[in-house]
């Protein structure tokens, strides 16, 4: 395992045997140094290192005080820092400890236990880096396959309206249409129209949504009802098609209803919800099962 290390310490000496110590270690270090705390501050805010050793006592700035300036920063706030000291009174180690040290090593120095302590806190902070970027990537990952999956149910929803929009045309073609038949013809054109009628009822087009809403939101309407219990199914069409990023506009095209109409009923829930004014409804309604 390659890493980089920078030793600070006011001792040229001490430098050299920190060196050696790692030299001979099993791990691949790149190693940089400074003489004074200010000087490791300097060069951490300018590499990437895996970790510091740092002096106690040095000149312009003590290592205590570069250790405080250090996990005060963003940048260098992350990187494990051994403290190599004399003061091995529990005050002391108190201190430093309570200013972010990652662990120290007492002067004068082990070659084996200086090794194990850098190897240990290396792996360690290698650990936490890797579990910090693969959460990320996570949720990043879990972030696309929302939105592909809000996508796809705003498609479904669509299809719905599309569908409706398309059956209400026939529906109205067929009635004019009605009133000029006669007899057999009469009964089956009304038996048809009956049958696309029925077939505009939006409830089993709900259900098939809500089937397939609830595999990408698995906790939505449970929440909603849990927190609003006097919230009706067209309260809960209009909460998850705002779940999914419809504009008000589309919910509108969707109920066949105005988009003024959509805006009314949202301060209706809103109400129902005894949801303050200042909060956004859209964006209370997305946080539900986060």
């Amino acid at each position: 395992m390659q890493a980089t290390v920078l030793i600070a310490d006011d001792s040229i000496q001490n430098l050299e045997i920190l060196q050696n110590y790692l030299d001979n270690a099993s791990f691949d270090y790149e190693i940089f140094e400074a003489n004074n705390g200010e000087e490791a501050c300097e060069i951490a805010e300018g590499e990437a290192l895996d970790l510091i050793l740092l002096d106690w006592e040095m000149p312009v700035m003590k290592g205590i005080d570069a250790l405080r300036r250090l996990k005060s920063q963003e940048k260098t706030k992350n990187i494990p820092v051994i403290m190599v000291t004399g003061r091995a009174e529990s005050e002391d180690l108190k201190e430093a400890f309570d200013a972010g040290a990652t662990d120290y090593v007492e002067k004068p120095v082990r070659e084996k236990e200086l090794q194990a302590r850098v190897e240990s806190a290396i792996k360690l902070h290698k650990a936490i880096e890797l579990i910090k970027q693969q959460k990320i990537e996570i949720e990043q990952q879990k972030e696309m396959i929302e939105s592909q999956s809000n996508r796809e149910l705003s498609m479904k929803a669509m299809e719905v309206y599309q569908k409706n929009q398309i059956l209400e045309t026939i529906h109205s073609d067929l009635a004019k249409t009605s009133q000029l038949t006669e007899g057999e013809t009469y009964k089956r054109l009304s038996k048809v129209l009956r049958l696309i009628k029925d077939s505009l009822a939006f409830e089993d087009e709900w259900k098939n949504f809500v089937t397939h809403f609830e595999k990408v939101h698995p906790s939505f309407f449970s929440t909603l009802k849990n927190r609003c219990p006097q919230l009706t199914t067209e309260d809960l069409k209009h909460c998850a098609y705002i779940r999914i990023y419809l504009s008000n506009k589309e919910i509108a095209q969707l109920l066949n209803i105005t988009p003024k109409s959509v805006i009314t009923h949202h301060h209706r829930i809103k109400k129902k919800m005894v949801l303050s004014d200042d909060v956004k409804f859209a964006d209370y309604i997305r946080s539900m099962d986060n």
